[in-house]
């Protein structure tokens, strides 16, 4: 009798997620058959390695040693600093001169804020005179 192996033991063994599984029934590389009584998905092992290729086994797991680390270069590290440092600096200068560009821009709206209040002062002190010229001439 042939092996059936179930969603889960598909994801444990190969090590892959629940929805690349459904996408593989629905785009049809994987085949299976639903179990009437479970209504679970049901596949042969020869049908998953045909789409997937041979399980990871238990004793043999992936290591992290076998993927690539590219050593450290010190120019290579010692240039990037530089230049973390440079846009550093650069970022600083930036911020520097907006700063004295926002310093700038209140002195000029404190000044335009007092000729508002001066040139309110006035108008306030024209309309006095007009209601004290337009009594004394009547």
């Amino acid at each position: 009798m042939t092996q059936l192996l179930s969603v889960k033991d598909i994801q444990e063994q190969w090590k892959i997620s629940r929805q690349t599984i459904q996408k593989a029934i629905k785009e049809k590389e994987l085949h299976g058959e639903k179990d009437p009584k479970s209504k679970r998905w049901m596949f042969e092992v020869d049908s998953v390695v045909r789409w997937r290729g041979e399980p990871y086994s238990d004793t043999v797991t992936p290591e992290v040693s076998t993927v690539w680390k590219p050593e450290a270069d010190p120019e290579i590290v010692a240039l990037l600093k530089q230049q973390l440092d440079d846009q550093k600096n650069n970022h600083q200068k930036q911020i520097e001169d907006k700063d004295k560009e926002i310093d700038r821009l209140v002195i000029q709206v404190d000044r335009k804020d007092e000729q508002i209040k001066h040139h309110q002062l006035l108008i306030e002190d024209k309309s006095k005179e007009d209601g004290f010229f337009k009594r004394l001439f009547k």
